[in-house]
């Protein structure tokens, strides 16, 4: 089934994004905070590190099927920033809905901040240390340098997304607060998945699909589909995809690296009546979504592409992430 001599096109597509997987304030925003927060806030009296901060298990959702994804997302955010708790802290801003964030459309934030009398370097130490297992850390503390002033970048942690959500992350952030001790600040960011119209769905009566694998190494590889049983397991597997919204933020991944899969899925006149493509990379919130059309019409994006490629891979027999 392989065909040769086809004309490469770029990849990966430029517009790739996503939500990013932790949120780091600006050093502006933070300083903000901090000078906010002085005269209104006192340090509280200092522990040992591994006192400071204390994250548990986030608690298992509440909501009845069928809640708004928006309404879904904003109470899980409310359940998984309550899983992290400040000791021997005050409460500078207290929890609240940050509402959606302007880069992320499907997101919903809620955060709040403490001081702490501790040193930011202890702090993210106790940070470090203080998941469970129900939380995957993304990404570590680490020390930078901003217009002379000494910040910690994010330590972020993602829990497994209940059903109905795209992905849910913890984020902390800290800053050295004025007169001694820390700003600690935490995010709860969750992504709900939007419910696909009919006018999103694959047209009526395709024939054949054709497989497109492209990498910047070796190059394009090609397979055609026309059996009428395979056809409906991949038109199934395409059908059950939820959108999610995509947006700018993400890393952009070594070149060298990466590859698309293209489905181009045609009608009896054989012509193009829809297409999808998934780059690859690991699917992290929507840094990697399927990429999808429905004629000339450009539809949102999709998660989850990457159960249709593997449903595509069975049927050729091939690993299209690897090539092999």
């Amino acid at each position: 089934m392989t065909v040769t001599g086809m004309t490469p096109r770029a990849i990966p597509r430029p517009r790739a994004a996503g939500l990013p997987g932790a949120l780091v304030l600006p050093a502006a925003a933070l300083l903000s905070i901090a000078l906010t927060g002085c005269g209104k806030t006192h340090a509280a009296a200092s522990g040992p590190a591994s006192g400071i901060v204390s994250i548990a298990a986030p608690a298992a959702s509440t909501r009845p099927p069928g809640t708004p994804g928006p309404a879904l997302a904003r109470a899980a955010a409310h359940t998984l920033l309550a899983a992290i708790t400040v000791h021997d802290a005050t409460v500078v801003v207290p929890a609240r809905a940050g509402g959606h964030l302007s880069a992320a459309p499907d997101t919903v934030d809620v955060h709040e901040t403490w001081r702490v009398a501790a040193a930011p370097a202890a702090v993210a130490s106790a940070i470090g240390a203080a998941h469970p297992a129900e939380l995957t850390p993304t990404a570590h503390p680490a020390t930078v340098i901003l217009q002379g002033i000494a910040y910690t970048s994010a330590a972020t942690f993602s829990a497994k997304p209940a059903g109905g959500l795209a992905s849910e992350a913890l984020s902390v952030s800290l800053t050295a607060a004025p007169n001694n001790g820390t700003l600690l600040r935490a995010d709860a960011q969750v992504a709900w998945l939007g419910v696909r119209p009919p006018s999103q769905q694959l047209p009526a009566g395709i024939k054949r699909i054709g497989v497109i694998r492209a990498e910047f190494q070796p190059g394009l590889r090609h397979w055609v589909i026309r059996d009428p049983a395979e056809i409906r397991k991949i038109v199934r597997a395409m059908e059950s995809l939820p959108t999610i919204a995509t947006h700018a933020g993400c890393p952009v991944p070594a070149t060298s690296h990466r590859s698309e899969v293209t489905l181009r899925f045609r009608g009896a006149n054989g012509k193009v009546v829809a297409e999808a493509a998934q780059p690859s990379g690991p699917e992290i919130d929507a840094c990697n979504p399927m990429y999808f059309s429905v004629g000339v019409q450009e539809e949102p994006s999709l998660a989850h592409g990457a159960r249709v490629i593997a449903v595509v891979g069975r049927i050729l027999g091939r690993n299209l992430v690897t090539g092999q």
